[in-house]
């Protein structure tokens, strides 16, 4: 439908703060499925998504941590940047956890699959659980 090149990227990222939290949701999804040609595109799709992981809808915040998680794979692990990253997730996901139970259940499984990709991100927060 849409040809995600760079340009196509950087005009939704833009679109991204003047849109509905739908619209949000529809953005983010998208971005999941693009590939960033290298490390310093992925870098930069992360910097101006990650303002979303403190958004008030829960959905929003677990469609940017889905993209977040997709283009850490793609650095890898040992970057400052990724470690930097993996500090920001662990709060806005704690946080979920405070929400209403139908909203907390959903938390609590992408949580399972996010500790499974990588274990030591809520290694700060073991006494919420």
């Amino acid at each position: 439908l849409i040809e995600m090149d760079t340009a196509t990227i950087n005009k939704l990222l833009t679109a991204l703060n003047e849109c509905t939290e739908w619209g949000q949701i529809f953005i983010l999804d998208n971005l999941s499925s693009f590939n960033p040609k290298d490390d310093r595109e992925a870098q930069s799709i992360c910097e101006r998504i990650t303002p979303r992981l403190a958004h008030a809808n829960a959905a929003v915040v677990l469609s940017a941590v889905k993209v977040l998680m997709k283009y850490m794979e793609m650095m890898g692990k040992d970057t400052d940047f990724v470690t930097g990253i993996s500090k920001k997730l662990s709060p806005p996901l704690v946080t979920l956890l405070s929400s209403e139970p139908e909203v907390q259940y959903v938390a609590l499984r992408n949580i399972n699959l996010i500790i499974q990709k990588r274990p030591d991100i809520l290694k700060q927060e073991m006494k919420v659980f």
